[in-house]
Protein backbone atom coordinates (compact mmCIF):
# COMPACT_ATOMS: atom_id res chain seq x y z
CA UNK A 1 0.00 0.00 0.00
CA UNK A 2 1.38 3.70 -0.69
CA UNK A 3 0.61 6.71 1.21
CA UNK A 4 -2.24 8.46 -1.04
CA UNK A 5 -2.48 11.56 0.80
CA UNK A 6 -2.21 13.33 4.57
CA UNK A 7 -4.51 15.79 5.79
CA UNK A 8 -3.11 17.86 8.62
CA UNK A 9 -6.09 19.03 11.18
CA UNK A 10 -4.40 21.35 13.27
CA UNK A 11 -7.58 22.48 15.43
CA UNK A 12 -7.89 18.74 16.85
CA UNK A 13 -4.48 18.17 17.04
CA UNK A 14 -4.42 14.99 14.53
CA UNK A 15 -3.28 14.05 11.26
CA UNK A 16 -5.33 11.87 9.10
CA UNK A 17 -3.78 9.81 6.35
CA UNK A 18 -5.32 7.53 3.75
CA UNK A 19 -3.42 4.55 2.08
CA UNK A 20 -4.28 2.39 -0.70
CA UNK A 21 -3.20 1.05 -4.29
CA UNK A 22 -3.29 3.45 -7.43
CA UNK A 23 -5.15 6.82 -6.89
CA UNK A 24 -7.87 7.47 -4.08
CA UNK A 25 -9.86 8.67 -6.74
CA UNK A 26 -10.11 5.65 -8.49
CA UNK A 27 -9.44 3.07 -5.82
CA UNK A 28 -10.63 2.38 -1.73
CA UNK A 29 -8.46 3.72 0.56
CA UNK A 30 -7.97 2.90 4.69
CA UNK A 31 -7.74 6.12 6.84
CA UNK A 32 -5.59 6.35 9.54
CA UNK A 33 -6.16 8.73 12.10
CA UNK A 34 -3.19 10.21 14.35
CA UNK A 35 -4.33 11.96 17.19
CA UNK A 36 -2.09 13.80 20.01
CA UNK A 37 -0.10 15.10 17.47
CA UNK A 38 3.13 13.84 15.53
CA UNK A 39 4.56 11.74 18.43
CA UNK A 40 2.15 11.71 21.21
CA UNK A 41 0.14 8.55 21.22
CA UNK A 42 -2.94 9.50 23.38
CA UNK A 43 -4.35 6.37 25.47
CA UNK A 44 -7.65 5.55 24.26
CA UNK A 45 -10.21 3.07 26.03
CA UNK A 46 -10.15 -0.58 25.51
CA UNK A 47 -12.46 -1.54 22.61
CA UNK A 48 -12.39 1.98 21.18
CA UNK A 49 -11.69 2.97 17.55
CA UNK A 50 -12.88 2.11 13.78
CA UNK A 51 -11.91 1.24 10.60
CA UNK A 52 -12.90 3.33 7.32
CA UNK A 53 -13.01 3.11 3.57
CA UNK A 54 -12.44 5.82 1.53
CA UNK A 55 -14.39 5.40 -1.72
CA UNK A 56 -14.80 8.26 -4.61
CA UNK A 57 -18.03 6.44 -5.44
CA UNK A 58 -19.51 4.27 -3.46
CA UNK A 59 -22.47 3.66 -5.90
CA UNK A 60 -20.36 2.38 -8.31
CA UNK A 61 -18.24 0.45 -6.26
CA UNK A 62 -21.11 -1.36 -5.15
CA UNK A 63 -22.38 -2.30 -8.17
CA UNK A 64 -19.01 -4.31 -8.96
Amino acid sequence: MDVQRIRPNPEKSERVGYLGYGSEDEYPGLELIETGGPGHVKETPKWHGHVALYVSDLYALSES
